[in-house]
């Protein structure tokens, strides 16, 4: 189409949007250039009413979105002030409502803590915010002297001396956050839950996500402290389900064995020398005193053979083959887990 012969030389403001053509009345206004001459832009009438038609339907989008009203329709509001208006009225009961029900949840905890003849210590308080009932911190800091506050360093799910209460952690600013006894327990209980929800719709992206937080906990711990947290974790996770643990094990011993029924004599020959050779290395360290640290705490053997490219990883897989054990000490072994150092990947 033609653009600069459709020119009308009108000066700019004098068409509105979809307005017919004084010529050509098939066609309708679409806008104006970005230029200095100031063009104006036509089109004819089907394409612009499908335009026209597809503009509205996203501006009912617009006012539809975030709508707490619910099977709402455009149709049944004469003007937008209307609309506002029960929107906001909507809004404002909805929120009334959530505040008469915290203060009816709040009122029988209180009363339950009061009740409870084995709990002797007060109902946490609590304060209207921004409208809502929250905890009131600075009262319970109150009760903490100015010495306490700055040698004392709170633990979490430390009880409050006074109030029925258990320390969750400390704001950005160095403020304390209490909780009421259990609410970090709940707390750890819907963090589970998402998790949970989050590896059944994206198993991909919850992997990438744990092993985050996994690396962030590690460098704010310290490669010693987190070792020692994982130890325990294992540990605990071990009791509670010695089966899966013995599973895993038998798994992987396993592909050991595949591994190694496959492999020619020579090469069966090379490892079984590399293990006899860990076995005498710890014989030597047992008859001078050293032993390694066990996983629970207890004494074992000080060397262990390392798969230089671990058996069992998300993205490689490494052979039970001579090229590719080692032995280092034990302790290394462990802390080296299924990770494939910089040094020797």
């Amino acid at each position: 189409m033609n653009q600069q012969f459709l020119q009308t030389k009108n000066p700019k403001g004098y068409f509105k949007k979809y307005q017919s053509h004084p010529d050509y009345p098939e066609l309708v206004f679409e806008g104006w250039r970005n230029n200095k001459e100031s063009w104006t832009t036509w089109k004819r009438l089907n394409d612009s009413a499908e335009k026209l038609q597809h503009i509205e339907k996203e501006k009912r989008l617009r006012r539809f979105k975030n709508n707490p009203i619910k099977n709402y329709r455009f149709k049944n509001y004469p003007n937008n002030k209307q609309r506002l208006k029960e929107t906001e009225e909507m809004r404002r009961k909805k929120s009334v409502e959530a505040l008469e029900k915290q203060k009816k949840e709040i009122k029988a905890y209180q009363n339950r803590i009061e009740m409870d003849v084995s709990i002797s210590k007060l109902p946490v308080p609590y304060k209207m915010y921004r409208g809502r009932l929250v905890i009131d911190q600075a009262q319970l800091e109150k009760s903490n002297t100015v010495a306490e506050l700055k040698e004392v360093t709170r633990v979490r799910g430390e009880l409050h001396p006074l109030y029925h209460a258990e320390f969750k952690g400390y704001t950005n600013h160095g403020g304390e956050q209490w909780v009421p006894v259990g609410g970090i327990k709940e707390q750890n209980e819907r963090g589970r839950e998402r998790k949970k929800a989050r590896r059944k719709e994206d198993p991909e992206g919850a992997k990438a996500q744990d092993a985050k937080d996994n690396q962030a906990k590690r460098n704010r711990m310290g490669d010693e402290a987190y070792l020692a947290y994982m130890r325990k974790n294992n540990k605990e996770s071990y009791k509670k389900n010695p089966e899966a643990a013995a599973i895993k094990a038998a798994r992987y011993e396993k592909r050991i064995r595949h591994m190694y029924k496959n492999l020619t004599p020579d090469l069966k020959k090379k490892v079984d020398d590399t293990y006899n050779l860990r076995q005498q290395l710890n014989e030597a360290a047992t008859g001078a005193g050293m032993y390694g640290k066990g996983f629970n705490g207890n004494k074992r053997y000080a060397f262990a053979v390392d798969h230089i490219m671990p058996v069992t990883h998300d993205e490689l897989c490494g052979l039970h083959i001579p090229c590719n054990l080692k032995i280092i000490e034990a302790d290394a072994n462990s802390s080296k887990s299924n990770k494939v150092l910089p040094s020797e990947g």
